[in-house]
């Protein structure tokens, strides 16, 4: 699956720059993305524990390096808390 999804990522790329959120479901996001993508993926999060269950599943991952990023969460209703991404571009 993983090798699936980076793939489909790296064609979004060919087309211009690309910022992926989400909960991915995986805590070693980044390595999956050396593993099976030709890009040099961005992670803002950089494991930030992200649920209220103390696992770090949610991502904001760059296709380029931004000249300054900053991440922060934000707790919820929800298990999975609020992630707000700020990148200068």
């Amino acid at each position: 699956m993983w090798s699936e999804f980076w793939s489909y990522a790296d064609k979004l790329v060919d087309t211009g720059e690309l910022i992926l959120a989400g909960d991915f479901n995986q805590v070693s996001r980044e390595g999956a993305a050396r593993r099976w993508s030709r890009n040099k993926w961005q992670f803002l999060l950089n494991g930030l524990v992200t649920t209220s269950f103390g696992l770090s599943l949610d991502e904001t991952a760059l296709s380029w390096s931004p000249v300054s990023s900053d991440a922060r969460l934000v707790p919820t209703f929800s298990d999975h808390h609020l992630a707000i991404a700020d990148v200068r571009l």
